[in-house]
C-alpha cells in the first residue's frame, strides 16, 4: 500500500493505492485525507502536512553516496517565518529582538541591489534573519521545533525514488528537465535556458516566488537571497558518517558536532551550485551567524 498525492488538490493531502496482482498500482480509496488532521493557520503562516515515506539523502559532496532515511508524518511551514511573525514572538516576551538581523544595518546595505546605497527597511512579509537561537525559541514559542536534515529534505525533494537536485523538479529527465542549474535559482529564470529578471532580492516577500514549491506545496527550500536555513541536525562531514546516521534510519538526527560548522543548514541561493539535495550549506563556523532564514515543523501524533 502507498499513499499518492496527484490525485488530491491540497498538498499534502493523499489517496490509498495498493498493488494489484499483476504488481500495479492501483487507486483504492480516493478520499482525499490529511494524515495530520486539520491545519488552521493561513496567510504566511500556512503550514503543510507531509506525509511520512522514504527519501534520498546525500552528504553533500557529489560523489555519488546516497542514504535512504524514513521518516514519519509532521507538519511543516509553508514559507520562511516572516519578520513580521518574528515580531509577534518578541512582543509575547518570547523572542529577543537583537537576535534578528535588520537590513537597515551598514554592513548588509552592501549588498542591496545596485544603485542602492542603503536597504529599504524590513518589511513584516520578509523573511526574518535570525541567529540558530533565536529559531529554537521562535519555533518553541510556536509550538514547534525546528526541521530536521532528513525531514527538510523530504519536503523538499519528495519520496524516494526521487533524487532531483531542485524541489521543482518535473519528472523529466534529459531534454526538457528542469532540473538543471540556471541562473540563480528559479524556473522563472530558465525560459528556453536563457534568464529573465524574475529573481529573489534582499527584501522578497516570503511568498514571492511559488514556482519555487515542491512536490508538496513548501515554497522558498530553495532559491531565497540569502545563505541557508537553519535545521536541527549537526553537521555531518564524513561520507561514511554520514551514511551510518543516516541511511536505513527512522527519523535521524545527528547530535556530534564535526568539522567547523556546528549546525547542519541547507538551501539558500543557488548560485555557485549550492543546490537543495547534493550541496550543503556553510553557515560561518558559528551558530551565531545571523544571515540565515528558518522556519518550523510540528510532530504528528
Amino acid at each position: 500500500m502507498r499513499q499518492w498525492f496527484d490525485g488530491c488538490d491540497y498538498p499534502g493531502d493523499s489517496q490509498t493505492q495498493e498493488c494489484n496482482d499483476r504488481c500495479q498500482w492501483e487507486l483504492t480509496d480516493a478520499t482525499c485525507r490529511s494524515e495530520c488532521g486539520v491545519l488552521n493557520r493561513t496567510g504566511l503562516d500556512a503550514e503543510i502536512c507531509v506525509p511520512g515515506g522514504d527519501v534520498i539523502m546525500e552528504p553533500g559532496w557529489e560523489n555519488g553516496t546516497t542514504a535512504t532515511a524514513t521518516v514519519s508524518t509532521f507538519v511543516i511551514d509553508r514559507y520562511d517565518v516572516s519578520v513580521g511573525a518574528y515580531g509577534a514572538c518578541v512582543a509575547a516576551g518570547a523572542c529577543d529582538a537583537s537576535n534578528r538581523v535588520e537590513r537597515t544595518e551598514p554592513f548588509l546595505s552592501a549588498f542591496c541591489a545596485s544603485p542602492s546605497t542603503t536597504c529599504p527597511d524590513d518589511g513584516p512579509d520578509v523573511g526574518a534573519l535570525v541567529t540558530r537561537s533565536a529559531a529554537v525559541a521562535f519555533c518553541t514559542w510556536a509550538g514547534g521545533r525546528l526541521p530536521t536534515l532528513a525531514e527538510w529534505t523530504l519536503a523538499g525533494r519528495g519520496y524516494a525514488p526521487r533524487a532531483s537536485r531542485f524541489p521543482w523538479w518535473n519528472g523529466v529527465t534529459g531534454p526538457g528537465s528542469n532540473d538543471h542549474y540556471g541562473c540563480d535559482t528559479l524556473p522563472s529564470q530558465m525560459a528556453n535556458a536563457g534568464c529573465t529578471d524574475r529573481q529573489p532580492t534582499f527584501e522578497s516577500r516570503v511568498d514571492e516566488f511559488p514556482e519555487s514549491a515542491s512536490p508538496f506545496g513548501v515554497e522558498g527550500l530553495l532559491g531565497t537571497y540569502f545563505d541557508g536555513q537553519w535545521l536541527l541536525d549537526r553537521r555531518v562531514e564524513d561520507d561514511a558518517d554520514f551514511v551510518a546516521v543516516y541511511d536505513a534510519s527512522v527519523d535521524p538526527v545527528a547530535t556530534a558536532a564535526d568539522g567547523s560548522c556546528f549546525t547542519a543548514t541547507r538551501g539558500g541561493y543557488t548560485y555557485y551550485e549550492s543546490t537543495l539535495v547534493d550541496r550543503r550549506r556553510y553557515c560561518g563556523g558559528s551558530e551565531e551567524s545571523d544571515w540565515l532564514e528558518f522556519r518550523c515543523v510540528r510532530e504528528v501524533p
